[in-house]
């Protein structure tokens, strides 16, 4: 269910916190397809679905992150659609020289939380897709 009370212009909560399933609309020009999925799976988990609405990719991936970074609950889930994997994708290769601006980013990710990340999205069943393993 759509929490009325959290949604803003750049995004939208369904469920209760804590918020660490995110997903990410196709388009450009998509904002709210993924509200079915985020509907059903907020029965048992908190959902975030950003809006992209920047002009630019840069932009996008900035909201993307801003989103993240001050509505999500750590460690969170990335699915996304069409566009949205893309982005997805490109949100978490943001330039490193911009990591010791951006904690939690300013450090290597631990093999423990990548397995936690890992381990709920295929409790989610998200057992279709590929996960980068750790170096």
């Amino acid at each position: 269910m759509l929490n009325r009370s959290e949604s803003s212009p750049r995004f939208r909560t369904y469920g209760a916190a804590p918020f660490n399933v995110v997903l990410v609309h196709g388009g450009p020009g998509a904002a709210g397809e993924m509200a079915s999925l985020a509907a059903e799976l907020a029965a048992d988990r908190g959902v975030l679905e950003p809006l992209q609405t920047a002009s630019s990719v840069a932009g996008q991936i900035a909201e993307l992150i801003n989103v993240i970074e001050n509505q999500g609950t750590s460690p969170v889930v990335l699915v996304g659609f069409s566009w949205g994997a893309w982005l997805s994708l490109m949100s978490q290769y943001f330039p490193a020289h911009l990591a010791p601006d951006r904690p939690p980013c300013d450090r290597r990710l631990l093999h423990e939380e990548w397995r936690r990340v890992r381990d709920e999205a295929l409790r989610l069943g998200l057992d279709e897709g590929w996960f980068q393993e750790m170096d």
